[in-house]
């Protein structure tokens, strides 16, 4: 029991992800570096190592899963109680992807909504990504509407199909 918090701190050429576990006092327990990138791009301020609101949930094993976005990329990581790393993976697509929500799903995998950003054609896809219990890859989708489209949330029916929330815009309104 107790709380767990993910941030991140920032310099002017260096940001890092942490972790911490905190008592119910707020004493903390562990404190872990997760992740680093060198900010010395151009588009620093547009990567955002930590999304507001990235999630941490807590698994039946009492391990958390995190996802945040690095570059242009989806990182998730499984961290045990101890805030030790059992993996970390990477998925690389061709667009910008921002997670929004991680859940654990009927199989024991995970799934991640979010959106798929092209700056190219200024548009967006709402964004399913499907994982096993090992963090590996099983499938992804984008869904369109026109113009742009995000999902905030996710939930898995007890049928294995999923539904999403979020917003979508096809040119002349929102949806």
């Amino acid at each position: 029991s107790g709380y767990i918090i993910m941030g991140n701190c920032r310099t002017t050429n260096y940001a890092v992800l942490y972790l911490s576990k905190l008592d119910l006092q707020g004493n903390m327990q562990w404190f872990k570096f997760i992740d680093s990138i060198n900010t010395n791009i151009q588009s620093a301020d547009n990567l955002g190592i930590l999304e507001d609101g990235s999630p941490v949930i807590q698994l039946t094993d009492k391990s958390l899963v995190a996802t945040y976005y690095k570059y242009e990329d989806i990182t998730v990581c499984k961290i045990d109680t101890n805030g030790v790393i059992n993996w970390r993976r990477v998925y690389e697509k061709e667009d910008y992807q921002v997670p929004k929500q991680i859940i654990q799903t009927i199989d024991g995998g995970f799934a991640i909504t979010g959106t798929s950003i092209n700056f190219n054609q200024d548009s967006s896809w709402g964004y399913l990504l499907k994982l096993n219990y090992l963090g590996q890859f099983e499938w992804d989708r984008l869904y369109d509407r026109g113009s742009s489209v995000t999902f905030f949330s996710v939930q898995q029916w007890w049928d294995s199909t999923y539904i999403m929330g979020g917003w979508g815009w096809n040119g002349t309104d929102y949806d």
